[in-house]
């Protein structure tokens, strides 16, 4: 049974209870609904907060929002959501605007007075190659791209040897001036004169970084900045509470996490007319061709990629679309390719357009699945109890079609109570699921 601590709203401890007559937390949606039998020593208020530490040891905090006596059972219904929406979403920001900053840089602006952190930055980016620089001489790291009078050193003891390398944090120049980081993960500028370009790099220090612009947004909350961010990143917001039983001190951090999956072990065998939960089979999105445009109707038409080069596909010059060739096989229309446009209304590099057209292409190249039902249905799918998390991978076969996919938890609803009951929701639509701009950039 899980045991549920209870606080006030200025983070007190008050009591704990393990009583729980339900509780279902939605974690796809920072949200929890549950129900208590009443108790007076135990009052239950809106503006408490409900805690507990899930299957990671990782609290989970609430605030609750919503308290309801049911007229009959005389139980004590609560609602709530998870202390960082609550907070974040009451926090105003009256005017925001970044231009190609590195992602946790704008998350740490973002959360500034609002008793949040900055978290962790989780591999997001370490497929992506990045430019790489070695110093010619020695030099320093700065601040700001300006004037030797006004130079500024970036950290105490900030001067490199010559022979450093140094990673590219952004590849547009400032007035001769980069944006770099350094080996000890130190960020700043240095002149291009003291640099020597040594090639690209997949999967340097350099490439957790997400560089993403944001327009102008008025009279907003930062918790919609943040998801505007992570959308743009592409990374996955997650807040974490952490609790000193011993002091009482509580941190509060925004985690961005990769959207690439973790695979537990979970493996399902499904037969399409299973009577245990419920499967849909769904190809009126899947494409094997996408053209990309970008910044004022860029495309990658002058771009060559070739397979003896080591690309994942050829594409020629002229071509202002990108072929995922096992795709067509499989799923083209008499051998002709199913097409689709993408937009990156940011991207102003061609070459990097056409790496991003790529990526989505390899999310929406196969028909989308849908599995929904509790875990005691999932059982009977072939489930052997692994554990499971929100977005971690899943293997699927389907029988019938003789098709093997990989797919994803894409929600979860997680009985707390009775966790045979629990929800999970599985498919490959993840693209539309996680990064809710994606389809959206589908303009069909």
């Amino acid at each position: 049974m899980t045991k549920f601590y209870f606080f006030d709203r200025d983070d007190g401890f008050l009591y704990t209870r393990s009583d729980a007559i339900e509780f279902v937390h939605y974690t796809k949606d920072f949200s929890f609904k549950g129900a208590f039998p009443p108790h007076p020593a135990y009052t239950l208020e809106t503006g408490m907060r409900v805690g507990w530490q899930d299957d990671d040891k990782v609290w989970q905090v609430h605030e609750i929002t919503k308290v309801g006596r049911d007229a009959f059972g005389g139980q004590v219904d609560l609602e709530g959501v998870h202390i960082a929406l609550a907070e974040l979403r009451d926090f105003v920001i009256e005017e925001y605007e970044v231009k190609k900053t590195a992602v946790d840089t704008v998350v740490a602006a973002i959360l500034t007075g609002t008793g949040w952190h900055k978290g962790t930055l989780t591999g997001g980016y370490s497929s992506v190659p990045v430019n790489t620089y070695t110093l010619t001489h020695a030099a320093n790291l700065y601040s700001q791209p300006k004037a030797k009078s006004e130079y500024r050193i970036n950290a105490r003891d900030a001067k490199y040897p010559k022979g450093t390398k140094l990673y590219a944090v952004d590849d547009t120049s400032l007035n001769n001036w980069y944006m770099v980081e350094t080996p000890d993960a130190r960020t700043g500028w240095m002149e291009s004169d003291d640099m020597q370009y040594t090639g690209q790099e997949t999967g340097s220090k350099a490439a957790t970084y997400g560089i993403i612009t944001i327009d102008e947004m008025q009279w907003t909350t930062a918790w919609e900045l943040l998801e505007t961010a992570m959308e743009k990143a592409e990374l996955l917001l997650s807040p974490r509470v952490t609790i000193n039983e011993e002091t009482g001190e509580w941190g509060r951090y925004i985690d961005m996490l990769s959207t690439t999956p973790t695979f537990r072990g979970v493996r399902l065998t499904c037969d399409t007319n299973i009577q245990e939960g419920s499967i849909e089979y769904d190809a009126g999105g899947l494409y094997t061709a996408l053209y990309g445009l970008g910044k004022n109707d860029l495309d990658f038409g002058s771009v060559v990629w070739t397979v003896a080069g080591g690309y994942p596909a050829d594409k020629p010059a002229g071509q202002k679309y990108i072929v995922d060739p096992e795709a067509l096989a499989r799923y083209g229309r008499a051998g002709q390719n199913r097409f689709g446009v993408i937009y990156f209304d940011d991207e102003d590099d061609k070459d990097v357009l056409l790496r991003k057209t790529w990526e989505k292409l390899q999310i929406v190249n196969e028909p989308a699945i849908t599995i929904s039902g509790t875990i005691a249905d999932l059982y009977k799918m072939g489930y052997g109890g692994e554990s499971m998390r929100l977005y971690d991978a899943v293997h699927v076969v389907l029988q019938p079609i003789d098709t093997k996919v990989e797919a994803r938890v894409i929600d979860l609803e997680k009985d707390l109570v009775q966790p045979e009951n629990t929800k999970p929701t599985i498919g490959t639509s993840i693209g539309v699921d996680i990064i809710s701009t994606l389809m959206s950039t589908y303009r069909r």
